[in-house]
């Protein structure tokens, strides 16, 4: 099964300078996104199988994360490490619907939805060059 998904959103990260080195923050923000199955082939006995068209949904997050640097070479070469998690909300589309499709046999079935996204967990280790 495939799933692609994009996300616009924004956060806001005020910053804390631990030291002349290191800084330390915290993040929340918004988002929105929207995700799309690709068509399923599924298999009901043997030498049957039929394809559930393509689906898709949108939703709504709120990031919420915490992030740490360190210059390695001060002021041009930062080490990172940031830990975001997002729970989704206010999900809607074709893929928490029940959709038909049509069997081997040629009739119409009613294929189930897919269960909802609870979020998604993203930890980033960056290495950056400042200019």
């Amino acid at each position: 099964l495939t799933l692609e998904t994009f996300v616009f959103g924004a956060r806001l990260a005020p910053t804390y300078e631990l030291n002349s080195r290191a800084r330390a923050w915290l993040s929340v923000g918004v988002g929105w996104g929207r995700f799309q199955y690709q068509a399923q082939t599924i298999t009901d006995g043997p030498d049957k199988t039929f394809e559930v068209p393509r689906r898709n949904g949108v939703f709504a997050e709120v990031p919420v994360g915490v992030g740490i640097a360190y210059d390695v070479v001060p002021r041009w070469v930062a080490l990172s490490y940031e830990a975001v998690f997002a729970p989704a909300f206010g999900q809607s589309g074709l893929a928490h619907e029940i959709v038909p499709a049509v069997d081997a046999d040629g009739k119409t079935r009613d294929v189930g939805p897919l269960g909802a996204t609870e979020g998604s967990f993203v930890q980033t280790l960056g290495l950056s060059l400042i200019l």
